[in-house]
């Protein structure tokens, strides 16, 4: 199969679902149906297509390329999306979202750690769901992450961090329940008044019924209730 003909076929998909107004999830889950449908070793013209589109940074594409890429793809993607990161003159939006597509891959590098903190520690909009979702991969990160939500929390910026209450929760219980509660204390100990607030916000969340659905009523209670538990001390 020729990459003309693979970039032929994907544009003709992201046509087909233009009046679909959902952030573009269902297109992506169309083109990677498309890859898991090609003839075997056509795949990697499947990644190159994205990978351009990506590099292009057009802002029709770079998007659902990258939600896609996040899926689907294979071993040299990461390596690809890692190179880019040394791309110049480009927006500090299209490199989070890179940064945020190579820790959904489960891909990690010193690199990718240091923008990563930088962003958190300037509170740019993906800086802590980035530090959040790395936070699973490189759990020595959990200081940093404190810094950051206290570094906010001392700003002022109470709804900036409440609104990132949710990638540290479905962080921490998709992988170790515990590190929440770690989080917590850590936020304590840079600042304590910064610490209760924020173990409150998590607590809370956590007490909301949509996420004791996700989590299972019992295991949000029991990290709710330690949450708080440590946020008193």
């Amino acid at each position: 199969m020729a990459v003309e003909d693979t970039r032929e076929d994907l544009l003709a998909i992201e046509q087909a679902h233009q009046d679909v107004h959902d952030g573009g999830y269902k297109l992506a889950s169309a083109l990677c149906d498309y890859r898991r449908e090609m003839p075997e070793g056509s795949a990697p013209e499947w990644d190159g297509v994205l990978l351009a589109w990506v590099r292009d940074e057009s802002d029709r594409f770079w998007g659902v390329a990258l939600e896609a890429l996040a899926r689907a793809g294979g071993g040299n993607v990461n390596n690809e999306l890692a190179a880019m990161l040394h791309a110049p003159a480009r927006s500090e939006e299209w490199r989070e979202y890179v940064a945020n597509t190579l820790i959904r891959r489960g891909f990690n590098s010193a690199e990718l750690s240091s923008q990563v903190e930088q962003a958190a520690r300037r509170m740019s909009p993906m800086g802590l769901p980035n530090l959040a979702a790395l936070l699973v991969l490189v759990p020595e990160l959990l200081v940093s992450a404190a810094e950051c939500i206290a570094a906010a929390m001392s700003a002022g910026k109470y709804n900036y961090v409440a609104a990132n209450v949710p990638p540290f929760v479905y962080a921490a219980a998709d992988s170790e329940p515990e590190l929440l509660v770690r989080l917590v204390q850590q936020v304590l100990m840079q600042d304590h008044g910064a610490g209760q607030r924020f173990g409150d916000m998590v607590a809370e969340y956590l007490e909301k019924p949509f996420v004791q659905r996700r989590l299972g009523k019992d295991v949000a209670e029991q990290l709710a209730e330690s949450v708080r538990r440590s946020a008193m001390h």
